[in-house]
């Protein structure tokens, strides 16, 4: 019987936990003033930013997120998409949290 292939460990770095950041990015800040131009309440609702790197063989990545919960379920938004168009991530928290809004978005398009 041949012997067994020795076993190699390859160190691969782990992958830390998410960052919350004391600063207020600029698309947290557009995706504030599109919620409030809505008129959608976000009471009840925890908003914040938190950056997480992210670490491969070959390299890293830092994943940067716009993080929103209620107490009982979390949604994961990306920030440089967010900053790009707020209204895309607005409409996606009205529906996963059912917050109803109050004012057109049409109004709001001109202002994005």
């Amino acid at each position: 019987m041949p012997a067994p292939a020795p076993v190699v460990h390859h160190p691969v770095a782990a992958t830390p936990p998410p960052v919350q950041t004391a600063d207020n990015p600029a698309g947290l800040r557009r995706l504030t003033e599109t919620l409030n131009a809505l008129g959608m309440s976000t009471s009840g609702l925890q908003v914040h930013y938190e950056e997480q790197p992210v670490y491969y063989p070959g390299g890293s990545y830092t994943n940067r997120d716009i993080v929103v919960s209620n107490g009982t379920k979390t949604e994961r938004f990306s920030h440089d998409l967010t900053l790009r168009n707020p209204l895309i991530t607005a409409a996606e928290i009205q529906r996963y949290f059912g917050i109803a809004a109050t004012a057109s978005p049409r109004g709001v398009i001109q202002n994005v």
